[in-house]
Formats: structure tokens, sequence, C-alpha cells
């Protein structure tokens, strides 16, 4: 009976994209005059809710800064004020989602909230101060609050180095929101930059073994990233002869770019995207990471700034450039199924509970590769509920990976076994976390992937069905390593292992309710991600 409400479901997903396919004209003059969304929905929200999310973070990191850690008292005060900010952003995020849900894809603009002010003015172009959430954002924004406000929960009886701990988290979180929300070239390269400082600092100050060398790659791979960004925006901005960075301006009012700048734009783009994107050959930096962090960072790595660098490709290499992307659509596509294989490949032969989760990840991102390689309303919707179901899941098992690791003081699949006779919860929750990972019906996972195979096939038929191939032996690799690590004799050494506290079940439990929540809402959900893809598919032609 699950799995016919989970097809049923999916159905009224597929249906409730259909008429989302021919594309809503463009408004006029949107970049030069600040909107007020509020205005437009009929929700009472105030002008300054993006930078509210985005900022919130940043003000409690500061007022830490200001406070001593030297007592347990004071190291629970800096603790609490990091969780007020990072709680702030994520009450804001789901209140906004959660009307934009309610209004429904008839009621919901293009930009359900939008703030735009000139930033720099006395240069070559102008460079906005311009925020805004579309549904794909809030999406995102969703995932990125979530996953921080459950990583500080999961630091919550961390005893050394709080203040710094905290303070790199804050700063990221507001990088990333920053630039989920940036719809000014410069602006998202600005908050994009922003993250290699935290990220290098939280691996290498809080990792484990290895973890100079992956703080060092993690870090420059950033900066690289930032830079191949920084100059594909100039070239995109002077080529066009626009005299503003505004993505707007860039998208409504400026002429066509030369083949060549666009092609050597796009390229760059996608390099710059696809060095965070877990996309093979360029996976390794964010893979060491994911091995070498603590649990809570490399949730972060993995969850939230991989899905960051996926937005960006939908957004930007996608947004910017859709002839080159259908242009190049083959390449993509090979792209997308040696990253499938290469990810059944290293799950087989993993035996690290960290490697094997980081894994799964590049299988999932080359679903995503997949649907851009092949754009359509349907493939690209999907494409945006598997970055949310992916984060999530990637989250939640490198969570209960740190969970397991802090019970048995390893993460070696062989030194593993009978867990569940202690810790039923514990495995539950991995099996629960397994399962979403894969696209189980009623989970999230399962109608992006229908979804997006569904788009894809037409275009890509056997990349597609060998991706699903794929998917299928990963599936086969997560079900063997919950057997492995669960099921069977104690261990002698693992005896005295305890099940989950109750600190553990406050940050696991809204992963879950997410996963769960976002699978059975699909329907719902899926016409508010089409509203951000409005643009793109006018672009593109979908569903003509």
């Amino acid at each position: 009976m699950s799995t016919l409400a989970a097809l049923w479901s999916t159905v009224d997903v597929l249906a409730a994209t259909a008429p989302a396919v021919p594309a809503r004209p463009l408004p006029t003059g949107a970049s030069s005059t600040p909107t007020t969304p509020a205005a437009a929905t009929g929700l009472d929200l105030p002008s300054v809710l993006l930078s509210t999310v985005v900022w919130a973070t940043t003000v409690a990191a500061l007022l830490i800064v200001l406070l001593p850690e030297r007592t347990p008292e004071q190291r629970s005060r800096v603790r609490s004020i990091a969780l007020v900010g990072a709680s702030t952003a994520l009450a804001l995020t789901l209140i906004t989602l959660a009307s934009a849900i309610s209004l429904g894809v008839a009621a919901t603009p293009d930009q359900l909230h939008e703030e735009n002010a000139s930033w720099i003015t006395h240069f070559a172009f102008s460079i906005h101060y311009h925020l805004s959430a579309d549904g794909v954002t809030l999406c995102l924004l969703t995932l990125s609050t979530v996953v921080f406000a459950c990583v500080f929960v999961a630091a919550w009886k961390r005893q050394d180095r709080v203040r710094l701990y905290c303070g790199l988290l804050l700063l990221a979180e507001t990088a990333v929101n920053g630039a989920l929300c940036a719809s000014d070239l410069m602006l998202f390269v600005l908050f994009f930059a922003m993250v290699a400082l935290p990220l290098y600092l939280l691996v290498r100050c809080f990792g484990g073994a290895g973890r100079e060398r992956a703080a060092l790659r993690a870090g420059v791979t950033w900066v690289i990233s930032s830079t191949l960004l920084l100059v594909a925006f100039l070239l995109v901005i002077v080529h066009s002869g626009a005299n503003s960075s505004d993505l707007n301006d860039l998208l409504t009012t400026t002429g066509p770019l030369g083949d060549k700048v666009a092609i050597a734009a796009f390229w760059l783009v996608f390099t710059a995207f696809g060095l965070g994107f877990v996309i093979v050959p360029l996976h390794t930096p964010v893979v060491d990471a994911t091995a070498a962090a603590s649990s809570g960072v490399a949730a972060i790595v993995s969850g939230v700034l991989v899905r960051l660098c996926g937005y960006g490709m939908l957004r930007f290499a996608l947004g910017l450039f859709p002839v080159q992307t259908q242009r190049y659509g083959s390449a993509l596509m090979i792209m997308a199924v040696l990253s499938a294989v290469w990810g059944v490949l290293v799950t087989v032969a993993q035996r690290s509970l960290r490697r094997l989760v980081a894994a799964v990840s590049i299988g999932q991102m080359s679903l995503v590769l997949l649907a851009i390689a092949a754009p359509n309303t349907i493939s690209l919707d999907g494409a945006v509920l598997q970055l949310v179901a992916g984060g999530l899941s990637s989250a939640l098992l490198l969570l209960l990976c740190g969970v397991i690791e802090g019970r048995t003081r390893n993460a070696s699949l062989a030194r593993l076994g009978g867990l569940a006779t202690n810790a039923p919860r514990l495995s539950a929750f991995w099996i629960f976390a397994c399962l979403a990972a894969l696209g189980a019906p009623l989970l999230a996972g399962f109608s992006a992937e229908v979804m997006l195979f569904t788009g894809a096939f037409p275009v890509h038929p056997y990349a597609t069905a060998f991706i699903m191939a794929a998917t299928a032996v990963t599936t086969g690799t997560l079900i063997w390593s919950a057997q492995q690590v669960f099921m069977g004799p104690v261990r002698e050494e693992l005896t005295r292992v305890r099940d989950t506290t109750a600190l553990e079940l406050t940050y696991l439990w809204p992963l879950v309710v997410f996963l769960v929540a976002f699978g059975l809402l699909a329907g719902r959900v899926v016409p508010v991600i089409g509203t951000g893809l409005t643009r793109i598919a006018a672009s593109l032609g979908a569903g003509s």
C-alpha cells in the first residue's frame, strides 16, 4: 500500500508540473525598481526578511566573539547565542516557504521576496546589494538552515574552542545563505568566496587524521573556484555591454555574447562549480574533506556546500548559458555517466563509513548533472528536489557516522557489527538514512528520482538507463553496509555500546521529518520550485 501511495504522490507531482511548462513572460524592468513581494502575494512580510536570514548568523558571531569561554556556563552561553542565530534564519525561511506552498503556483510570483539597493556605482559597472528568493532558492535555503541548526545542536557538548567553532560555523552559514539569495554576480562571488576561510579552518582545527592536507586542498580548491567565477562573470559583464552586474539586467537588457566568449565563460563557470560538485575527476578535495573533518563539518561539506555548487550550476551555468549547455549536452551526459560509474566503484570497494557516504554523494550528484545535460521542466524540477533530498540524507548519514565513531572509536566497516543489539534506535536511523539516500517511496528522493529519470530518458535514454542501474548497485551496497554494521553477532569490544541519547535525537529527528515532509508534500513543493525555473524554461523552450 505504501508503494501505491508513493506512486500516486509521484503522479500528482508530474501532473502538477504540467501547467508550469509554458513559461510566463518576464516582468519588464524587474531589476530597476525594488520590488515588494509582500504586496504582490498578500504576504505580510518585512522587506528586510532576506537580509535577516543572511546576516542573523553574522550578528550572532559578533556577539560570541565578545564573550569569554573559560567556564562551562560561559561556553554554554556561547552555544546558545550561536543556536539562536541559526534558529532565526531557519524560522524565517520556513515561514516564507510555508507561505509560498500555501499560495500555490497560480499566486506565486517569480521572486517571492526581493531586496535591491545600489551598492557600488563609481566603477566600470554598478554593483547592487540584490537579494531575492524564488522557489528554488527557498528550497535550498531550507536545506542550508536545517542542516546548520542540526550541526549546532550536535556540537552542544563540545568543550574545546567552542567560540572559534561556533563563530566559524556562523560565518559559513552567512556565506552560504548569502550566495543562495544573491541576484548580483559580484555579490554572489563575494559570498561564495567567503566560504573558503571558515571551510579551511573548520577542517584544519577540528578534523581528524589527515586534516591538514584535506583542509589545504579544500580551501585552495574553493579559492580557485571563486577566481574562475570572477573571471567568467567579468567576461559576461564586459562583453555583454552591460553597465551593471545585476543578474536580472544581464538576462533582460543586454545584447548577446559572442560565441567564443560565451563558450569560454560557460566552461569557466562549469569548472568552478564542478570543483565542489563532486564531478569525476574533480571530486577528490570534497571527498577528502568529508573524510577528515568532524562529523558536523562533514555534514555541512557534503550536505550543504556540494549542493550550493549544484545550485550554482543550475542558476548560472544553465541560466546564463542555455545555448552552450544544450550544445555540450552530450559531453555533460558523459561526465554524468563517468561520475555514476566511479561512484559505484568507490562505493563497492569502500571500507570506511565516511568515504562510503561521500561515494554515495558522487552518485547523487551524477543525477543532477544528468538533468542539466537533458534540461526540461520535469528533469530540472527533479534536480532541485534531488539537491534538497540528497543534502538532507547525506547530512543525516554523516551525523550518524559521528555518533557511531563516538561510540566505537573507529569507522572501519570490517571492525563493526551487531550494533543493533544494544543500539536499536541508532540502527533504525541508519537504515532510514540509507533508504532516504536511495530514494525509497514516500521520501523526498523518490519523487526527485522519478521526475529526473522521466525528464532525462527521452533525451539520453541509454545514459539514463545506465545511471538507473548504477543507482541500483549503490542501493545494494548501502543495504550491505547496514547489514555489516548493525546485524550479526555483537563483537566483544562493542558489547557496551549505548543507544542514541536525547541530545542526539534532538538533531537527528528534524532531518528525518524534513525528508518525509518533502516526500509527502512533493506535489505542493514542485510547483513552487517551477516558479524559480520559469526564466530558464523560457530560454530553453521547455515543453515546446
